[in-house]
């Protein structure tokens, strides 16, 4: 029992009968940390079920809080219009009141909000019937300076422009009246202050007018067309340039790039077409500025179709839009920069959408109307057809050279606004680069597009070939390229990301539009020019002291193109261009698309590629060799 040894220390136990297969577990340091860190986890689920308990609670209470506490808006604003929205008795006063109560709770959505919205508008109507004032509000001088009053007048024209977006063509029959009302409202606002317009006004305009289409499909009387004309264009003219301007902006962004907008405005009111309503040279000035070159192509090509329509409705309907030269150039100007950015979207091997088809018909010659599938929708273009149909019209090219060329303003109109008069030489590089960047982007009219300048006359009755012609002999850039083909070839080397050569300037840039297009028009009038008109010196034709200038400028141009290829395709980026195979004889199928691998631009020409441009080179020459006795006079 006891141990007699004399040591005091505990002898070890050493138990003999193995492992234990109870299943029993004695506690150890990992089970004791595996129960602490679920104990921990468990107290942290119970505080986030408190914290989110605590979370929605909270927003419900809120949400139940702002419900009742609108509802009494809703109510004291009922009461006190059934109080005092029949008494004479201090309506100044009660008029902001009430419109400072209405925007304290109006909801767009809650049809009782409109409701109580059309109430305050027919009301504050009355109130300047009665009272013949100006505004509907009281007109009182701190009216216009109160920056309390301006502020809630601001609101007002949101929750205003927030309706109009709610308003569906599916409510009752008083939803034109509704319309009218809301449109009244927002002029007598601008009457206050016409800066006063804000990002979501055009768009509210564009649901407007779509409803305006179906209730009203036959037209509306003249006092509504004025109206809805007032309302839409009133914003885009004015003293305030920076207000115009921004106004301007959202015209193009949430107007003109829906499909056929304006044809739907024509269609229930044409008012704004009589009188010239629309702004043409504003626009025009303000789209370059626009970054529209995030735009899908479809609204690319809707903006340039509304562009045309406007200008060349006005032009024809308006007594009051006065055609000016300068105005006519910047329209120019602004369908090649839209047309380029169009061009830049177009893919070679695949074009889709309306141009796709658009194209795909002409080449067709196809007479029925192609449906367009985007979406799952189909879409009927007829107005991009007849827009680009219009671009491209002998008639429309006719009149915008006639302008466009002309030494004085229209006899029949004053010119108002006094402009610096544009160089010639600008003019035909303005009108050069429209016509080179319409050739690019509907390739399948090439040939309607050379028909239309070989037959074109200026304002003084000066054929197209001459005119350009006179514009390319005198330019710099032409006659050093034939003295000098070093400097023709550092030109050709120039492109818009151009590094090893100095960048050229605008001027050169616009004189070397003016010859590529001369080398373009020339092209097809030795096509249809036989040997007596091209030795007679007609009109259409080039002397022999000229011819002899032109070949030798070819020639060095032919050889800079097949013998300085790596310089000049190493002057810019590569980039897959569009390029229009030329054939000998006009025909139905001269819009042949090659996928070429060029900089972008040679000369710093968006769109002209180095085949393109030692294809017309050689072809050229080539005719003009072929002719009976040409060869006894050029210098071949």
């Amino acid at each position: 029992m006891f141990n007699f040894t004399g040591s005091a220390r505990r002898q070890r136990q050493v138990n003999l009968s193995g492992t234990n297969t109870s299943g029993g577990r004695r506690p150890g340091s990992s089970s004791t940390i595996n129960s602490a860190r679920e104990q921990r986890a468990i107290r942290e689920a119970e505080r986030t079920k408190l914290r989110s308990a605590i979370k929605i609670q909270s927003l419900f209470r809120g949400h139940v809080t702002r419900k009742n506490v609108r509802h009494q808006l809703q109510r004291d604003w009922d009461h006190n219009w059934e109080r005092d929205g029949t008494t004479n008795d201090a309506r100044d006063i009660f008029l902001i009141e009430q419109l400072s109560r209405l925007l304290s709770f109006y909801r767009a959505d809650d049809k009782d909000d409109r409701k109580r919205l059309t109430i305050f508008i027919k009301y504050t109507r009355q109130f300047k019937d009665s009272t013949q004032s100006e505004h509907m509000l009281p007109k009182r001088t701190q009216a216009q300076s109160d920056a309390r009053v301006l502020a809630l007048l601001r609101r007002y024209m949101d929750i205003i422009l927030d309706s109009v977006l709610c308003l569906q063509t599916g409510q009752p029959k008083g939803l034109l009246q509704q319309i009218e009302e809301y449109f009244v409202t927002l002029l007598h606002i601008r009457s206050i202050d016409p800066t006063m317009t804000n990002k979501k006004y055009y768009v509210a305009m564009s649901a407007a007018i779509q409803n305006l289409t179906e209730l009203a499909p036959t037209g509306l009387n003249s006092s509504t067309s004025q109206l809805v004309t007032a309302v839409v264009f009133d914003p885009l003219r004015g003293n305030n340039l920076a207000s115009v301007h921004q106004n301007c902006k959202s015209f193009v962004l949430n107007l003109l790039t829906k499909p056929a907008i304006l044809t739907a405005l024509s269609a229930v009111s044409e008012d704004w077409l009589s009188r010239g309503s629309v702004p043409i040279d504003t626009i025009t000035n303000v789209i370059p500025i626009i970054n529209v070159d995030t735009l899908p192509t479809q609204e690319l090509l809707s903006l340039l179709a509304h562009i045309v329509y406007i200008e060349s409705e006005q032009r024809h309907r308006s007594r009051e839009y006065v055609v000016r030269k300068e105005t006519l150039l910047n329209f120019v100007s602004c369908l090649s920069w839209l047309l380029g950015t169009i061009s830049s979207k177009i893919s070679t091997t695949r074009q889709s959408g309306v141009l796709g088809v658009y194209n795909a018909q002409k080449s067709a010659r196809a007479t029925v109307r192609l449906n367009i599938e985007a979406s799952g929708k189909t879409i009927y273009a007829d107005f991009e057809f007849k827009q680009f149909d219009l671009l491209q019209s002998q008639t429309f090219i006719k009149e915008i050279f006639a302008i466009a060329t002309s030494n004085k303003p229209n006899s029949t109109r004053t010119q108002s606004i006094s402009i610096t008069a544009i160089a010639e030489s600008e003019e035909a590089s303005i009108l050069a680069n429209y016509m080179l960047m319409l050739s690019l982007v509907f390739p399948s009219c090439i040939q309607d597009i050379r028909r239309s300048l070989y037959i074109g006359q200026t304002y003084s009755g000066e054929s197209l070939v001459k005119y350009f012609w006179r514009h390319v002999s005198g330019s710099r850039v032409f006659n050093l390229s034939v003295h000098d083909m070093g400097y023709a070839l550092k030109s050709l080397c120039q492109g818009p990301t151009c590094k090893p050569q100095p960048e050229l300037s605008s001027s050169e840039v616009g004189e070397w539009r003016t010859i590529f297009l001369f080398l373009e028009i020339f092209f097809f009038a030795l096509l249809v020019m036989d040997d007596e008109e091209f030795f007679s010196g007609s009109e259409k034709a080039l002397k022999l002291s000229e011819l002899n200038t032109l070949s030798i400028f070819l020639k060095n141009i032919g050889f800079i193109t097949f013998w300085n290829v790596k310089e000049i395709e190493q002057g810019g980026n590569d980039i897959e261009m569009i390029d229009v195979n030329h054939t000998d004889q006009p025909s139905s199928g001269d819009q042949e698309l090659r996928s070429i691998s060029a900089r972008d631009g040679i000369a710093g020409v968006k769109g002209i590629s180095l085949p393109w441009l030692r294809n017309l080179t050689v072809r050229l020459l080539r005719m003009i060799y072929t002719r009976e006795y040409a060869s006894d006079y050029l210098a071949f």
